[in-house]
């Protein structure tokens, strides 16, 4: 497994940072990861959960597969490198998608993910090696711009192996 299941390896980073009113909070519910809580448009608009660390490094994959039960709502996948190896920490974000109370295994492929700095889309500095190689924590983020509550359970995550054919159910 890519991540720990474990809350206590995972923070959760609300738009109280930039007086936002979101809260976000997770959780273990049968053996699942739960990401919680409510959303506020009114100021950030937005909740994120991080993994502490990866179990192992991206290098030599294609991608990640995750299998998540959600609510509809749209939600990213990020991956973050270390702002010690970037002088500033780019997260690099690809659509998450869901159905209400139904299992999805989605697979997302490295090419498919977008560099962002604060939610918005910028252009990467040219680097000696494709972004995943410098990654250092998984996360998910909800900013829909809708107001209200949202949860989205995590069965777990891994890689891809090289030449994976994803199967996106849900996309």
């Amino acid at each position: 497994m890519l991540i720990s299941l474990d809350p206590a390896r995972w923070i959760v980073v609300n738009d109280g940072v930039m007086g936002g009113r979101s809260s976000g909070h997770i959780a273990v519910d049968d053996r699942h990861l739960v990401f919680h809580g409510l959303l506020n448009t009114r100021g950030g608009g937005f909740t994120s959960i991080r993994s502490q660390s990866l179990s192992h490094p991206l290098s030599q994959s294609a991608g990640i597969a995750i299998r998540v039960r959600g609510d509809r709502r749209r939600y990213d996948l990020d991956l973050r490198r270390s702002s010690r190896l970037t002088g500033r920490e780019a997260t690099w974000k690809a659509p998450l998608p869901t159905r209400p109370g139904e299992w999805l295994d989605v697979a997302i492929t490295f090419d498919e993910f977008v560099p962002t700095w604060r939610g918005r889309r910028i252009t990467p500095a040219p680097s000696p090696t494709p972004f995943w190689f410098d990654v250092t924590s998984l996360g998910i983020t909800i900013a829909d711009g809708i107001d209200g509550p949202f949860r989205l359970e995590i069965a777990g995550a891994t890689t891809l192996g090289p030449g994976s054919v994803p199967s996106a159910p849900g996309r």
